[in-house]
């Protein structure tokens, strides 16, 4: 059995049939972080309060505390008044994703979530 892209007769990855690798955009970085926010933490988050934060961060108003490579930050943020962890994306200028900090403590002293 051969998976999309390959080429059956040489079993290798034909780059003609291949998916192309579509880049994240700002908008693909809310949608995450509001469907993450919503099962996480329970909050129905907006776009415009996913903006809203994203300015904070911006501006430095929330607690910086830590880097997660050279373009993504971790952020100690409230939101709807819940206490919780924003990945926030420099090149994009968006929250990529919300999390309670209780899954990023063990995420974080762990290496894996679960």
């Amino acid at each position: 059995m051969t998976h999309f892209g390959q080429n059956p007769r040489r079993g290798t990855v034909d780059r003609r049939r291949a998916r192309r690798h579509v880049p994240k955009t700002a908008a693909h970085l809310t949608i995450h972080a509001r469907r993450r926010a919503l099962e996480y933490l329970g909050l129905d988050v907006t776009e415009d309060e996913l903006q809203q934060l994203a300015i904070r961060i911006q501006k430095n108003e929330e607690t910086f505390f830590g880097r997660e490579s050279g373009n993504k930050t971790r952020w100690l943020v409230k939101l709807q008044g819940k206490e919780c962890v924003a990945i926030y994306d420099k090149a994009r200028h968006a929250v990529i994703t919300v999390m309670t900090t209780e899954m990023f403590t063990e995420t974080w002293v762990t290496g894996r979530a679960g």
